[in-house]
């Protein structure tokens, strides 16, 4: 398995532990963006490993934002 795929999948993976923790805290302050946010983060991180994995190209930001009018 490539590195950078190796190193997407373990930011997914502590994502979403980290989602998790925040679910499972006592206190719900904040409790619903947190665990939105760490679970968007993490299943971005996964789907960029699963097409580094399968051979394809992740576009950089830059090339992906609409050009200034």
């Amino acid at each position: 398995m490539k590195r950078e795929v190796k190193l997407l999948r373990k930011k997914a993976v502590e994502s979403l532990l980290l989602c998790i923790e925040h679910f499972n805290r006592p206190s719900d302050v904040g409790r619903a963006d947190a665990v939105l946010i760490l679970l968007d983060h993490s299943f971005e991180m996964l789907l960029k490993a699963c097409i580094l994995h399968r051979g394809g190209r992740i576009a950089p930001i830059s090339s992906c934002r609409a050009p200034h009018s």
